[in-house]
Order: C-alpha cells, then sequence, then structure tokens
C-alpha cells in the first residue's frame, strides 16, 4: 500500500510526468521537480563548480564540503535521471544532504548524457571522474584510502559497472552505494509487470531510457557493461548499499544483485522502504521517508568509510 505522502505525491507534482515528452521537456520538467520538491537546503561548508580535466576530457563537477576539519572520505555520486536528464542543480538538495549525513566530500558528476552522447559515453565520464577524485584527494581535503561511488537509478547503473572494473583494474573502493539501481536491460523480471504503470518510473518511460542510451550500439544487452547484474563473478567488490523501494519496477533487479552480491561474499547493507516509489530520494520537501533514507545511508557511509586510524 502507497503511503499517504507519496500518493499525494503521485496525484500531485507527479502528475507532470506522462505521455511522451521530447527530450528537452523531459529534461525541464525534471529539473524543476528537483528544485520545488527538494526541501529545505541542508547547510555544508562549501560547494564549488569546477571543470576537471582527466586526459583530453573536461568534465564538470560540484563539489560539497560537510562541516569537518579531518580528511574526509570522498563519494563520487552519479545521478539518476534514465541516462537522458539530470545535472547538479537538480539534485543538490540531495547532494547537500548526502555531504552531510555521510560526512564526505561529495563530488557530484554532471557526466554527458544521451542521445546526444550515448553509451558508453556517461561511462567514460564516470571512470575519468573517480580517476581524478583518486588522484586529487589530497588536494581537496580527502582520502584517498577512502573512496567511494554512489548513484541513484541510471547513476545506479554507471556505479555498479565502474565498481566492476576497479575491481578487475585493482584499484580499491572503499563502498558502493546503489540507490533504487538500474541493473538489467533485459527489462525481464517481475516487478517490471506488477508494476508497470501509474508509479512515477513506467515500463514504456524505461524502454524509451534505454533506447536513447543504446542508440547505434550493436552491445548486447545482457553485457555486463549494460546490465551489471550479468556480470560472470562479483567475488572483490566493495562493501555494498543497495536501496529499493517496494512500488519501483527495478526493484526486483536490485534485490538480483544484492542475493548475487552476498553468495559472492560482499557485505551487502540492503534498505527497503515499503509504500514508497522510484526516485523517492529526490523529494525531500513531502516525503518523511526521503528524509529518513537519507540518514540511513548516513549511517551506512560513515560506518563504512570511517577512518581506521581514529580522530587526526
Amino acid at each position: 500500500m502507497l503511503d499517504g505522502e507519496t500518493e499525494a505525491l503521485l496525484n500531485g507534482p507527479l502528475r507532470a510526468v506522462g505521455g511522451r515528452p521530447s527530450v528537452e521537456a523531459i529534461r525541464q520538467i525534471n529539473l524543476e521537480l528537483g528544485r520545488t520538491l527538494g526541501g529545505a537546503p541542508e547547510p555544508v561548508a562549501a560547494i564549488e563548480d569546477r571543470i576537471i580535466n582527466v586526459g583530453r576530457r573536461s568534465l564538470p563537477v560540484r563539489l560539497y564540503w560537510p562541516e569537518a576539519d579531518v580528511a574526509l572520505p570522498i563519494i563520487l555520486y552519479c545521478h539518476g535521471g534514465g541516462f537522458v536528464w539530470g545535472e547538479p542543480d537538480g539534485y543538490d538538495f540531495l547532494s547537500r544532504a548526502l555531504a552531510k549525513e555521510c560526512g564526505a566530500l561529495l563530488l557530484a558528476l554532471d557526466y554527458r548524457l544521451a542521445p546526444e552522447y550515448p553509451y558508453p559515453a556517461a561511462l567514460e565520464d564516470v571512470e575519468a571522474g573517480l580517476q581524478w577524485a583518486i588522484e586529487n584527494a589530497e588536494a581537496l581535503g580527502g582520502d584517498a584510502d577512502r573512496v567511494a561511488i554512489a548513484g541513484d537509478s541510471a547513476g545506479g547503473a554507471l556505479t555498479a559497472v565502474i565498481a566492476q572494473r576497479s575491481r578487475q583494474s585493482g584499484r580499491k573502493l572503499a563502498a558502493q552505494m546503489l540507490l533504487y539501481p538500474v541493473l538489467d536491460a533485459t527489462m525481464s523480471t517481475r516487478s517490471y509487470d506488477d508494476l508497470a504503470e501509474g508509479y512515477y518510473l513506467t515500463r514504456s518511460a524505461m524502454a524509451w531510457y534505454w533506447a536513447n542510451y543504446l542508440r547505434g550500439s550493436d552491445v548486447d544487452r545482457r553485457d555486463p557493461s549494460v546490465s551489471p547484474r550479468y556480470a560472470s563473478s562479483l567475488e572483490g567488490l566493495p562493501p555494498t548499499l543497495i536501496l529499493t523501494a517496494s512500488f519501483d519496477l527495478l526493484r526486483d533487479e536490485a534485490l538480483a544483485y544484492a542475493g548475487r552480491l552476498e553468495a559472492a561474499g560482499v557485505s551487502v547493507e540492503p534498505l527497503d522502504y515499503a509504500g514508497t516509489i522510484h526516485g523517492f530520494l529526490r523529494f525531500r520537501g513531502p516525503l518523511q521517508v526521503a528524509r529518513d533514507a537519507a540518514r540511513d545511508i548516513g549511517a551506512f557511509a560513515r560506518r563504512t568509510l570511517s577512518d581506521p586510524r581514529g580522530p587526526v
């Protein structure tokens, strides 16, 4: 059963998300939703927009420093948006909250979007952003030994893929945080049938997102670079948080991935929120569950990313 606040949101502001709008329209709609439903902005010590350079690539990032006077863990954050929309402004309220609750320097990466830049452009940007975060940790006031990667929805897919690649390359991550992640491009789980319509993210919308992201590519939809759920081995991945919502059609693929991680010996912390929908974390204003979940994510991050040396 939907909780009352989520139901009111679906019958109110989220009714604007429907039909088949243009790419430009869906970007503007979701930018405004992020701005108007984000709630009160959490105070942080500093925010800075930068253009970072990795090799020949220049990437926009927004950095959030929480109140702290010690070397901070670093979280590279990959926003959601079906690989098609999303930017730091629409995620500002959530980014502030996560930086504060996690006690970490948060780098919100403004990666390239489809359909202008289809697969694998976003993955290339996230990998470059992670490399930059590790190489520049000390200069940022961070700790290169405590770097994590996190993402919601499509950003969760990018997070999971880059975590797998980091393991293969020997680059050690302290944690990965997968927030109602996209993990399976085949769209074949039961929750896709049970929750296909009426709960903000729909089956038809996901098909449209995948078509835009994979435009011009002949990659197999079970390739782990597209669907990290199908990686041959998950051993050696970092401690993982997997957040799900009971009325999210992506729930089953996230739960299946959590099960595979546990079977591979990976430490997994599941967070499942009853009565709410995909994308709820951004709607901190009307949804108490979003504010509660940010604190739960922060608790995981503080435990997992704590400095083993103790206070410095």
